[in-house]
């Protein structure tokens, strides 16, 4: 069923008159064939906020087309220009090249963007699973945009779904992660917690509100998306916390966008209170 979801989703927004469709944009020219982006966007208007999602895949794995799903019919039909984007991935590059490619794709957007209806001052990131690391680390740790001219305020706000990555000193207390750790970020455990979302929390760096959705009965996930939405609001930033009882790590993603989908409503609630104010 995902799967004719995910085929379905693909042909709807390449074939519906209402969407404009730009596939595999490269943002980093030294690397044609591996950073690239596609931009989804409605025909008429301008000026329509950005969404920004990275897909998961434990960093080694994934696409932007494939994690789509319904997403950029979703989007789209709610006056967003969507940007699906693919990064290096690991094993063959390890932290800080994930997030270093995905501040890369988001000051492509914020240069380029306009020329596809889009609004540069008003882009959103989002991310499931290893993409929500990477949301929440360019989001917070403000090194990544700064080598792009840009600091945190370009981010309107942060999406994260249901990731289990927010605090790495946390995760290699997990047998069954502690290899993935390892192939990713290393073993230095000064470098998990640099790599950490959760270690940049502060007061006074423009870091936006967040949303932070997590699947109950993945306990760790659960564990540090309370742990940083905890830190987060400690810090005076604004962040919900939601529950998604009844989905897996899988559907939470594959659904989002699906009409009467309770995290696709939670998301646009938060995106249409972030936006306008």
């Amino acid at each position: 069923m995902s799967i004719s979801l995910s085929a379905d989703a693909r042909r709807f927004a390449s074939q519906s008159p209402a969407i404009s469709v730009c596939r595999d944009l490269v943002y980093a020219p030294e690397r044609k064939s591996l950073n690239r982006l596609d931009v989804y966007s409605p025909r008429s208007g301008n000026l329509h906020p950005v969404l920004i999602f990275l897909h998961g895949g434990k960093f080694s794995f994934g696409d932007k087309i494939s994690s789509a799903f319904d997403k950029p019919a979703a989007f789209t039909s709610r006056g967003f220009v969507f940007v699906s984007v693919d990064y290096r991935l690991s094993p063959a590059v390890k932290y800080p090249t994930h997030v270093q490619d995905v501040a890369e794709s988001v000051s492509w957007v914020h240069k380029n963007i306009q020329r596809y209806g889009g609004d540069p001052n008003r882009l959103f990131v989002m991310g499931h699973s290893a993409g929500a690391q990477l949301a929440g680390l360019v989001a917070t740790d403000e090194q990544f945009l700064a080598k792009h001219g840009l600091d945190l305020s370009c981010i309107k706000g942060a999406i994260l779904l249901d990731g289990g990555t927010y605090n790495l000193a946390a995760t290699a207390k997990s047998s069954s992660r502690h290899d993935l750790l390892i192939s990713v970020f290393g073993k230095d455990p000064s470098i998990w917690w640099q790599a950490s979302p959760i270690k940049h929390i502060g007061k006074s760096k423009n870091i936006p509100p967040f949303l932070i959705v997590y699947v109950p009965n993945r306990v760790d996930a659960a564990a540090q998306s309370l742990a940083f939405h905890n830190a987060l609001r400690s810090a005076g930033i604004h962040s919900t916390l939601i529950s998604t009882k009844g989905k897996t790590h899988a559907t939470l993603n594959e659904d989002i966008g699906l009409p009467r989908d309770k995290p696709t409503e939670a998301i646009f609630e938060f995106l249409g209170k972030t936006y306008r104010n």
